[in-house]
């Protein structure tokens, strides 16, 4: 594999390499997650290069839309990315014309330094370590109403989705690899996320990878994000041996004016094509 640029493909092949695939081709890189076929961003084609006219073109033995036939056949979404942290698009007229879509993601990062006590802080927030099973399915709960504002498909499809991914979130806790944290407030868990500790060689400590992170919509709009994202962040840069975090934001959507409110800053640009399954 090529030396990888963008510090987010290097924590999302580490995340799928923990109970998935993360296969080298050479002129690509395949990244399956079995366990969650419906889970774009766990199986996807990475290229170091965005599409040329020869990636772009429908068959062909550099055609992307062949490789991921070949690779990833059974999965409903096709997601192909490159390794190009200041947004280079490329050839995707073609593409385009097929159906798909450009994703665009906004890559924020923040060391101890960086961090800043938000305006819509909100005392009455109490972050917690999501530990028993009662919390952890409370958290489904939360993240699965948080998502579904936004969903893609039907409200049973983010329920699965949420449940594999926590399941595999909590056994990630269990191999001392991350920690989940939720929000409460009025008693209820209004927000949850997680993060992910991943060791980069070339890096001063560890890097604190983000995961999941939503607010139940009922609750929003009372500085619930930006305080669980402010608590967390503080928490883990002084006790993990963490000196980066990352997260990853839809770069079309607000989350990422609430990380920047902490002291997250965008360092990364990447787009996608994502051609979505059709509708059930």
């Amino acid at each position: 594999m090529w030396p990888l640029r963008s510090l987010c493909h290097r924590t999302d092949l580490f995340l799928t390499g923990f109970d998935g695939e993360v296969v080298d081709r050479g002129r690509y890189v395949v990244v399956r997650t079995p366990s969650n076929p419906g889970y774009w961003w766990g199986n996807f084609l990475l290229y170091p290069e965005p599409p040329d006219d020869r990636a772009a073109a429908p068959s062909g033995e550099a055609s992307w839309r062949e490789d991921h036939a070949r690779e990833l056949g059974n999965v409903a979404a096709t997601l192909l990315t490159w390794d190009r942290p200041d947004g280079a698009l490329g050839d995707v007229g073609t593409f385009l014309d097929d159906g798909f879509a450009i994703d665009e993601s906004a890559v924020l990062t923040a060391s101890e330094k960086d961090l800043v006590r938000p305006k819509r802080s909100n005392d009455d927030v109490r972050v917690v370590p999501v530990a028993s099973d009662a919390e952890w399915a409370e958290a489904a709960g939360t993240l699965t109403r948080a998502f579904s504002v936004r969903r893609s498909g039907t409200v049973d499809d983010v329920r699965q989705f949420v449940d594999r991914q926590l399941a595999r979130y909590r056994r990630m806790q269990q191999a001392k690899l991350g920690q989940w944290y939720g929000a409460i407030l009025g008693g209820r868990m209004a927000g949850a996320l997680g993060v992910v500790r991943v060791p980069v060689p070339d890096a001063r400590g560890a890097v604190g990878r983000f995961q999941l992170v939503g607010v139940d919509p009922e609750l929003g709009r009372q500085g619930v994000c930006s305080t669980l994202v402010y608590d967390v962040a503080r928490r883990v840069l002084a006790e993990e041996n963490v000196a980066t975090l990352v997260m990853a934001a839809d770069g079309t959507y607000h989350a990422a004016k609430i990380y920047e409110s902490v002291g997250f800053k965008t360092t990364e640009v990447l787009r996608s094509l994502l051609k979505k399954p059709p509708p059930a």
